[in-house]
């Protein structure tokens, strides 16, 4: 994607490997290691102008890690934010999320100034709480030598994203039958936007920043939603639609979602007495993305708009062509191999 960034800043970008980073880089030199790293995180801020803080840890496991969720995710942000300063890096970017909000009932039109940030703990839900936590440091650092802001992404899609397309694609009853088989939401919906969108809203962050004016300084220590106009539906009628277009059948009948849960909190059970004996058993997701399901979860970007010059790039068609021939090309890379 071509940026259109000023030629004399030097970015830096954390995560640069990942889903969002790899639409933000286009990498000249790369650093391969830990974020809690002093000397690794010290030596790749410099020379940098600007900082885009992407890399976090995700932990969707049945059993999450919170102390990993915690060292990386705030820890590591706390080497981050002393290296940019021992460098003299100017500006910092944050990739927070839209869950640092999330978990209070229904929110169908959320702001930065109708939602708030809580914390809910490190064991139970340490994603959403280490990334509050991270948000926060990095906000509170903003200072007329040092711009901050913090970006909360909703629901990403599109190329690369290897995790739900990963299971889906490769789940042994998709495979044979080429059926997806959604699971109720019980009237949920959720905001989902463009990867490349949001990466676009990072380049406008660092547009705004970069003027060191008072544009600048109004935007600074300030967190934004990042969504975009891609339509707002359940995460399973959302997935659907990529899917069907990418020549899945959809099934008419969908999975009860109560059932989808109780197997899990079977499986949660049995985990819990095997690993009496069996130490760090787990599974690769566990009940939260489902308990979620009914909620909604819809967000607004017009601040991001008015302050930092944001709007899609790309529209949700388009969007939505990138993505299905990602699904299609992996698709029919897994049937090659299998």
């Amino acid at each position: 994607m071509d940026t259109g960034l000023h030629e004399s800043c030097v970015v830096l970008v954390t995560g640069g490997a990942g889903f969002l980073g790899h639409k933000e880089a286009a990498p000249v030199r790369q650093y391969l290691g830990s974020l809690t790293d002093e000397l690794l995180v010290g030596e790749a801020c410099r020379g940098a102008n600007c900082v885009m803080h992407v890399a976090s840890i995700v932990d969707t496991a049945m059993f999450p890690d919170p102390v990993l969720s915690y060292n990386i995710n705030v820890l590591g942000t706390e080497t981050v934010i002393r290296a940019c300063k021992a460098a003299g890096v100017r500006r910092l970017i944050y990739c927070s999320s839209c869950e640092v909000v999330s978990g209070r009932g229904d929110i169908p039109e959320g702001t930065e100034d109708n939602t708030t940030p809580f914390h809910t703990g490190h064991f139970f839900e340490p994603y959403g709480s280490t990334k509050y936590l991270a948000e926060k440091m990095v906000l509170e650092e903003n200072c007329s030598s040092f711009r901050t802001v913090s970006l909360r992404p909703v629901i990403m899609y599109g190329e690369e994203e290897w995790r739900s397309i990963h299971r889906a694609v490769g789940n042994y009853v998709i495979k044979k039958t080429g059926t997806f088989f959604p699971t109720t939401c019980g009237g949920g919906r959720a905001e989902h936007a463009y990867v490349g969108n949001v990466a676009w809203g990072f380049v406008c962050a660092e547009h705004t920043l970069w003027r060191e004016d008072a544009a600048a300084a109004a935007a600074s220590g300030q967190s934004y939603f990042l969504c975009d106009d891609s339509p707002r539906k359940s995460v399973m009628g959302f997935i659907s639609v990529l899917f069907e277009e990418s020549g899945y059948k959809i099934s008419p009948v969908a999975i009860p979602r109560w059932f989808i849960l109780f197997a899990l909190y079977a499986t949660w059970l049995v985990l819990i007495l095997v690993s009496l004996v069996y130490k760090n058993v787990n599974t690769a997701f566990g009940t939260a993305p489902f308990i979620m399901m009914p909620y909604t979860l819809c967000f607004r970007y017009d601040k991001a708009t008015k302050l930092l010059g944001y709007s899609p790039i790309f529209s949700f068609e388009e969007a939505k062509r990138r993505t299905v021939n990602f699904i299609k090309t992996y698709k029919s890379s897994k049937v090659k191999q299998d």
